[in-house]
């Protein structure tokens, strides 16, 4: 099972930061099974590569084809179930990521067996923004570097009051 080995420590503004972000609102219902497509490539969603269930698989765009690898599940906690809470060949549910890496900007983001989050920094915790974005415990937001099937998404920079389209992300239903 993936476990951090890293401990982070989070200014007093980061946290505060979050936890009004956590509170302004989120568009997606908790527990609602959601497919995301990318504001700067029209029919292009997020996707688990290939559908496999696979501890560091990455998500990457995709054309949207209502596939069960293109559907997100926000949880009230803030993990993010993929594939419909579908378990993998050892029994566990897998959830949105960027481990190993810190989410900093241009970490992958991949797949790992959902775990007790550690609290708002955690590389398991999501937000929805107002603005349409994910953004990840790490303060940085999930973005698609271009439109081509298989490009893998990565974190950048959450801008909330202009954000770029490539890293918005609205609900396909």
């Amino acid at each position: 099972m993936h476990t951090h080995s890293r401990y982070r420590t989070f200014p007093t503004w980061l946290g505060a930061l979050l936890a009004v972000v956590a509170l302004a609102g989120f568009p997606v219902r908790a527990h609602a099974q959601t497919m995301f497509e990318n504001y700067a490539y029209p029919g292009k969603c997020m996707d688990i590569y290939q559908g496999s269930l696979t501890g560091g698989n990455h998500i990457d765009a995709y054309t949207c084809q209502s596939s069960v690898n293109q559907y997100f599940q926000l949880q009230s906690d803030g993990h993010v179930l993929v594939q419909k809470g579908q378990t993998n060949s050892q029994g566990y549910q897998m959830c949105m990521d960027y481990y190993p890496a810190a989410g900093n900007v241009g970490d992958p983001v991949k797949i790992w067996p959902c775990r007790p989050l550690s609290g708002p920094g955690d590389s398991q915790h999501w937000y929805y923004l107002g603005s349409n974005q994910w953004m990840g415990g790490s303060g940085n937001c999930v973005s698609a570097p271009s439109g081509t099937n298989g490009t893998q998404l990565v974190m950048a920079a959450c801008n909330a009051s202009n954000p770029p389209a490539n890293a918005r992300w609205k609900q396909r239903i």
